[in-house]
């Protein structure tokens, strides 16, 4: 059965004034995605709330290297860089080892491992390499 993953930081983030997650360097302005659309509207509510903006793409699959690769180009073209990256994506299935298929394996690391490591791959021109 897959797991959760935690709910995005910005909320956080935006009630100490802190730039969040492929976020433009200056603003308290936050970009973010989730594959459910009702957590991703929840997260935008919350970061409001505490008079920050928040926009959520749509539910977006960080295993899908050309989808990452769009949003992140995206919010660089529109922003002209990103300040601060939160890679905080993840999702899991649970069993026993004896019990844990390769797919079951591969699962895991696509979406532990691939989901963190290609909006860095794709970010890293975008980062202000100087802060």
């Amino acid at each position: 059965m897959p797991g959760r993953s935690r709910r995005s930081p910005a909320p956080e983030a935006a009630r100490a004034g802190k730039r969040h997650c492929a976020s433009p360097p200056t603003a308290r302005s936050y970009t973010g995605c989730d594959l459910d659309a009702e957590a991703a509207a929840a997260t935008v509510d919350l970061v409001a709330a505490t008079g920050a903006t928040m926009r959520s793409s749509r539910p977006l699959d960080l295993t899908d290297d050309a989808e990452v690769r769009e949003w992140i180009d995206g919010i660089g073209a529109a922003h002209g860089r990103i300040g601060v990256l939160y890679a905080n994506a993840g999702l899991a299935t649970f069993a026993p080892v004896p019990d844990i298929t390769p797919e079951n394996w591969r699962f895991v690391i696509a979406n532990e491992v691939d989901s963190v490591f290609l909006p860095l791959r794709h970010a890293w021109p975008h980062l202000n390499h100087d802060e």
